[in-house]
């Protein structure tokens, strides 16, 4: 292997390395800031449901009859249009009431996130339902210091995943692009710097 193309190979992996970098940081803190920003809206909608919920006394809430308090006024839609979806559920995880929008959709809740609820702790989880990607937020419902349910507040990240998809492709597109032409000027500024020990070899 010649001298040029090793200085040219070194010149391009320095640069792909950094892109790397460069990208997987950018990446990271886009998918931090979405997840974060879904996290906060959905966990102020289960923390108002349930302090309306705890706010009736000490005994176990009954489950609101839909449409919930904040959703009166909307149209009713169908699951998949893109809205905040809610779901009530008991102790021990059975649903006992949730959205009209939802249909017969029933929010998942993991095995881990149950416990979770249980010890009086809030849950987020991602999950597909009915070929959807959703963002499932799980806040346990305290009376008197005993846990009555669990109110479950979900939205869809299909537009998040799109958004995330198109900047992975952009990155990598851009990245390669950057490296394809990075090899090539590498190569001719190579060039140029090693013309005169060629020379100098030729002429000794």
């Amino acid at each position: 292997m010649s001298i040029r193309l090793r200085l040219t190979l070194l010149y391009t992996v320095i640069l792909a390395l950094t892109l790397a970098v460069l990208g997987g940081i950018l990446y990271g803190t886009q998918l931090q800031s979405i997840r974060r920003e879904g996290e906060q809206m959905l966990a102020s909608f289960a923390h108002r449901f349930v302090e309306r919920l705890q706010a009736g006394g000490s005994e176990p809430a009954p489950p609101p009859p839909p449409p919930f308090p904040w959703r009166e006024g909307m149209d009713e839609r169908r699951f998949g249009d893109r809205l905040v979806y809610m779901q009530l559920l008991a102790p021990d995880g059975q649903v006992l009431a949730r959205s009209e929008d939802l249909g017969e959709v029933i929010l998942p809740l993991s095995t881990a996130g149950l416990r979770a609820v249980g010890r009086g702790e809030s849950w987020l989880e991602i999950a597909s339902v009915e070929e959807k990607r959703l963002l499932i937020y799980s806040a346990p419902i305290v009376v008197q210091d005993t846990i009555t349910g669990a109110v479950q507040v979900a939205r869809s990240i299909e537009e998040e995943d799109q958004y995330l998809g198109t900047l992975r492709r952009n990155l990598f597109v851009g990245s390669g692009l950057a490296v394809v032409i990075a090899f090539g000027a590498g190569w001719a500024l190579s060039g140029m710097a090693l013309r005169p020990i060629h020379r100098i070899t030729q002429t000794a």
